[in-house]
């Protein structure tokens, strides 16, 4: 399979050899999003321990032409969201799309979708502007595990597990659900189980520069 390399502004997407990256199209996001889905979400800081156990989720997602309204329902709140289809990117097994939010907040949104056996696991993590950290707003991080909604749900033990954090601070995070997070001299990665995705922000300018999809990816 041959290599590509996708120009945007602001933006140079690079895909790992073999690997297929693309911006996708509406009729492309059905594995992705799109549908009802249902699961278990949880919020964490990044020091490790026990965090509170979550909270089950319901998800409706509607594809309109080239929006996605998305609909998330918990036991205590209702919210929906627009996203323009056109900011996803996708490989075979992973799907991303960020929102700038430092004009307004001084933070980076990332969104990271993986498929998984189950359904999908979705990572929403707020870093600081410059993509070196954690963003100081909470919730930080946010993972769902989720399946189609007439699907099982997610193993009731994934609500209690702990997580731990690397013993040189906040630079690198194993979470329940599977999912891994590293902070590198401003390099984003977040892997669940062997696919990863890197985001790579510029020191000075502090806008997103690369970002990069990798199979068989296992932290060192």
């Amino acid at each position: 399979m041959a290599r590509r390399v996708l120009s945007f502004p602001k933006l140079t997407v690079s895909p790992s050899a073999g690997r297929t990256l693309t911006r996708v199209d509406a009729s492309d996001t059905s594995q992705f999003v799109g549908g009802r889905w249902a699961g278990w979400q949880r919020e964490f800081d990044v020091a490790g321990g026990t965090s509170p156990p979550g909270y089950e989720i319901m998800s409706r997602e509607r594809v309109d032409g080239a929006v996605l309204e998305r609909t998330f329902t918990t036991p205590d709140e209702r919210s929906t969201s627009i996203v323009d289809l056109g900011q996803l990117v996708t490989s075979d097994e992973i799907c991303v799309f960020d929102d700038d939010d430092r004009a307004s907040k001084n933070e980076w949104h990332l969104r990271t979708t993986f498929k998984s056996a189950e359904g999908r696991v979705r990572v929403t993590l707020r870093t600081t502007s410059d993509g070196l950290a954690v963003s100081p707003r909470k919730p930080r991080v946010r993972i769902a595990v989720e399946s189609c909604s007439d699907c099982a749900g997610p193993a009731p033990c994934w609500a209690t597990d702990s997580f731990v954090a690397s013993e040189d601070g906040d630079s690198v995070c194993w979470f329940p659900g599977d999912v891994e997070l590293r902070f590198d001299g401003g390099v984003v990665r977040i892997a669940y189980r062997s696919m990863a995705v890197e985001r790579r922000f510029d020191a000075n300018s502090r806008d997103l520069l690369d970002l990069r999809f990798a199979g068989e990816y296992f932290f060192n």
